[in-house]
């Protein structure tokens, strides 16, 4: 008796349609797993879903992102700058940012002949600022009798350590030095205060309050008499809070 084994031929042209057929398969579920993974991070992240991009190799019609908006993370920037991935960056004036430089504004119009004071910037209790400038620029003429206004910017414990002006610098065509516009003051260090007076030191003036806030104020007095009848200025502080 013999004992024939049974073989079974399959043609090379029904193999490769086999192969086909299960690589065909594989892409398919493949093709799925990727789809719904895709749809899954999208409704739990909140990346845009139309326009669905056909892959060119699975051809399956498998969703891919070609362009995400900045816009559509909600939260992914906090607090008061914005940018694109140029390398531009916008900070808003007025509106503080902790690590990035700030600048404030106050603008202030005499209000009364005996002149007018009034609070420009308040370093909260426990916050650290470096106060880097503060500059004026005056808007209107300020007069008097005897042509004796003055200006001073500073705080509680020096109020001029920023800016100290006379008179002839609170006009809109006074140039403190060649080449700054005409109106700018806090500039050189004729008109600076102890505090970032540049023949002095070229450092920050630093504020980290312990105990209580401290304010920046400003005072537009005359030197002698209450006769201020006009005038009008906008003071700028630039400074970086770090904490």
């Amino acid at each position: 008796m013999t004992n024939d084994k049974f073989k079974l031929k399959i043609p090379i042209a029904q193999k490769q349609q086999l192969y086909q057929a299960i690589v065909a398969l594989f892409t398919i579920v493949l093709g799925i797993v990727l789809t719904l993974s895709a749809q899954y991070v999208s409704s739990e992240f909140g990346l845009p879903t139309s326009d669905p991009v056909l892959d060119p190799i699975l051809g399956l019609g498998t969703s891919h992102f070609t362009d995400i908006e900045a816009d559509s993370f909600t939260g992914a920037v906090v607090g008061n700058v914005t940018g694109d991935l140029t390398g531009h960056v916008t900070a808003a004036i007025n509106t503080e940012n902790i690590g990035l430089p700030t600048v404030v504004t106050t603008p202030f119009t005499w209000t009364a002949a005996a002149g007018v004071t009034g609070t420009v910037a308040t370093i909260a209790d426990g916050e650290i600022w470096f106060v880097h400038a503060v500059f004026v620029n005056v808007t209107t003429d300020f007069a008097c009798t005897g042509d004796d206004t003055t200006l001073v910017i500073g705080d509680g414990t020096d109020p001029d350590g920023f800016v100290l002006l006379a008179d002839a610098e609170l006009q809109i065509a006074d140039t403190e030095q060649t080449g700054s516009p005409a109106g700018w003051q806090g500039l050189v260090a004729a008109t600076m205060g102890v505090y970032l007076d540049g023949a002095v030191s070229s450092a920050p003036h630093i504020y980290a309050p312990s105990g209580a806030d401290e304010t920046i104020d400003f005072l537009l007095d005359e030197a002698s008499g209450e006769t201020i009848t006009a005038g009008a200025a906008t003071i700028y502080v630039v400074y970086t809070r770090i904490q």
